[in-house]
């Protein structure tokens, strides 16, 4: 998992202590969901409000040729 996503194994397992969802079984972690935990999750998830939709959000550099000078510039 911290491979796949650059962050810190130790950041990870914190998490997861966090929310109780991880135990240590000789040395060796174990993600363990507790069914209570996945509830709240899917109660907060159908209450979320979308001020906007994410699908019809773009982005574009405004000066590309601009930026990449600038970007040179600094190393």
């Amino acid at each position: 998992m911290s491979k796949q996503t650059s962050i810190k194994e130790d950041d990870i397992i914190e998490a997861f202590r966090y929310l109780n969802a991880i135990k240590s079984i000789k040395g060796k972690h174990i993600i363990s969901i507790p069914d209570e935990l996945i509830d709240q999750y899917l109660k907060y998830a159908k209450k979320r409000i979308r001020l906007c939709d994410p699908k019809k959000l773009t982005w574009t550099c405004p000066n590309p040729i601009a930026s990449s000078r600038s970007f040179k510039e600094k190393l």
